[in-house]
């Protein structure tokens, strides 16, 4: 049998770190934050839900859309280096979780480059109509075309862009009405 003898002064001074330990809330915080965000993470890349059950398999339209095979929901790579941790979410030293927090995920401009010439090059090379099915070009052209060029740091290429958009968006609006059918 094991015995352990304590002072009561020794159970006092234990007693008092650990509830001065406890205190420091920010330092729990930051403990749990990267615990969760390495938990997090590796669930990403092995594509399993909390619960540890698999992800629904991307359907072929997915894949054959695809820019790399990398995985579910890491085609490009922003969705994944988007998870940070954030330690402090309801505290009120607002200040010092501000300060943990790593800056903001904010992509490459030639990376942002790289896809709009993607996906503009596809709608100068359609012929017929769309170059996607529709809900692709609802996604593209309501949302996704202005968020990369958003994504510009240089608001003059930012327009250009944006004017080069349009023309096409024109166009392929143009062969849609005149009955050319639709792209895919």
């Amino acid at each position: 049998m094991l015995k352990i003898k304590w002072s009561q002064d020794e159970i006092a001074l234990t007693l008092r770190r650990l509830k001065m330990s406890l205190e420091d809330r920010a330092a729990v915080h930051r403990i749990m934050g990267e615990v969760l965000l390495r938990n997090t993470q590796r669930r990403f890349r092995r594509e399993v839900s909390p619960e540890g059950k698999r992800w629904p398999a991307l359907s072929p339209v997915t894949l054959a859309a695809r820019r790399s095979k990398r995985g579910i929901l890491r085609d490009s790579g922003e969705l994944f280096g988007s998870i940070h941790m954030q330690p402090d979410l309801f505290g009120d030293d607002a200040a010092e979780a501000a300060g943990a927090l790593p800056p903001p995920y904010q992509p490459k401009p030639e990376h942002v480059r790289a896809a709009l010439r993607r996906l503009v090059g596809q709608m100068e090379e359609a012929a017929d109509g769309w170059p996607w099915p529709p809900s692709e070009v609802e996604r593209n052209r309501g949302h996704w075309l202005e968020h990369l060029c958003s994504l510009l740091p240089d608001e003059a290429e930012a327009t250009r862009w944006r004017q080069r958009i349009q023309a096409q968006i024109e166009r392929l609006d143009a062969l849609m009405q005149a009955g050319a059918g639709q792209g895919g």
